[in-house]
């Protein structure tokens, strides 16, 4: 199993059918599935820029405000920034990207963001500003908090989820 990068930069899991080397260049067949398992699958050749393996299962402990996760959301690993801690639920407020409102995600659906590069898995080293913008103060304006039925599953949903999806992607019924 790998996992497939979309055009925004997320995430979502594949299996290689096929490696392909042309001219020096290795590109792969893969079959993937969308998070609807039905609405957007199938089988695409794809650069070898696109593909990395599954990161590797790390035990983190707690997140912190202002770092770099990624979010397993629906059937995608999506790239967030941790805005809240909810201590008592162990549930935390991520906002994705370009969005102003944050979701409310269970620890067991975040992962540290890494980068695979020269096929070595490298941790992001946590800063408190980067891609998302700078870092906040105090006097900084409360996200508003979606209440969204998807992204508020209990402890187990997205990871149940995730593992349903991968047993259909390898079964080939997406």
């Amino acid at each position: 199993m790998v996992e497939l990068r979309d055009d925004d930069s997320d995430w979502s899991p594949a299996m290689i059918i096929k490696e392909m080397v042309e001219e020096n260049e290795k590109s792969f067949i893969v079959r993937y599935c969308d998070g609807k398992f039905l609405v957007k699958s199938g089988i695409a050749t794809v650069d070898s820029r696109k593909v990395r393996p599954r990161q590797p299962l790390v035990s983190l402990g707690e997140y912190e405000l202002l770092d770099h996760v990624e979010v397993f959301d629906g059937s995608l690993w999506r790239r967030g920034v941790v805005r809240g801690i909810l201590t008592l639920e162990g549930r935390y407020m991520v906002s994705f990207w370009g969005a102003k409102s944050a979701w409310q995600f269970s620890y067991s659906d975040l992962r540290p963001l890494m980068e695979w590069e020269d096929g070595i898995w490298q941790k992001r080293p946590k800063s408190k500003s980067g891609s998302f913008g700078k870092c906040y103060s105090r006097k900084r304006k409360r996200v508003e908090v979606e209440d969204c039925p998807d992204h508020n599953q209990n402890d187990t949903g997205n990871v149940l989820n995730a593992n349903v999806f991968l047993l259909s992607l390898f079964l080939g019924l997406c």
